[in-house]
Order: structure tokens, then sequence, then C-alpha cells
């Protein structure tokens, strides 16, 4: 089973994975990337380390026109970047994409699918529902690796 974690944007207020990673740390996240990746052209596993242990997610950034804006978005024309970060069933890699994209949100004036509820979350939110996910996911990770 997997799960996609996707971030909706205006294409001109994405940023580099150096400003994407600076961020994170700014605002306490235990986790980091490499942020040697260009963030606009780069697709597939991007390794991480979520509170000193090896994690990650796939990754893909894509823009979306006419009938995509529905299909793949979110129908709204202001925000047609979709940025998927997609993980399997491990918890550690779970939490280091809702890290990810509820910092990325943040600082892009997105909005953000939750997976689970199918609610958006807006940019003024996402730390604060990137905080909430990443404890249930320390909480899954404890069990999960006992």
């Amino acid at each position: 089973m997997s799960v996609a974690v996707c971030v909706f944007l205006n294409p001109a207020r994405m940023v580099t994975s150096r400003v994407w990673a600076e961020a994170i740390k700014a605002n306490g996240f235990d986790m980091s990337f490499d942020a040697d990746f260009d963030a606009r052209s780069s697709f597939g596993f991007v390794p991480c380390k979520h509170q000193g242990k090896n994690a990650g997610f796939e990754y893909s950034y894509q823009v979306h026109e006419g009938a995509e804006l529905q299909q793949h978005g979110i129908g709204d024309p202001s925000r047609p970047t979709r940025i998927m970060m997609e993980t399997g069933s491990d918890y550690r890699q779970f939490a280091s994409s809702v890290v990810a994209a509820g910092v990325l949100c943040a600082i892009t004036d997105a909005v953000l699918l939750d997976p689970d509820t199918e609610e958006l979350v807006n940019s003024a939110n996402a730390l604060a529902w990137a905080r909430g996910r990443e404890a249930d996911c320390v909480n899954d990770i404890a069990r999960q690796e006992n």
C-alpha cells in the first residue's frame, strides 16, 4: 500500500531544494534530505534522515493544464503544480513525507491534500498539520520498530 501527500502551488512560488531543506531545519524538525536535487525537474526517491534514521519518499513535480487540473490537481488554475511525495507502509518514510510536504506548503503559500481525510490544508495551518502527523508517526514508528 502506498500513501501520497500532494502539495499544490503556483510554479512561480516553488523554492530550491536547498531553501526547502533549510526551512525544514528552521522550523524545528529533526528531518533532512540531500539538498542537491532540482526540485522542478528531478523525480524518484529522495533519501532523508528522520530523527537520525534512514527515511525518504518518492518525489515528482508536475504542472497540469486544462482537464488535467481537475483530474490530477485540485481544479485551481492558480495552483497548477502538483508535488507528490509518496511512501509505502514504513511510518518513518511517511513521517519524512509529511514534514517535507508541510514545510513546502507553508513556505510557498500552497495547499496540501491530507491523504487520510482528503481535506485541503492551507499554508497557514501546514506546519501544525505536519507536527501533528509527525507525532502520530513517531508513535507508530515505536510500535513498528519493536
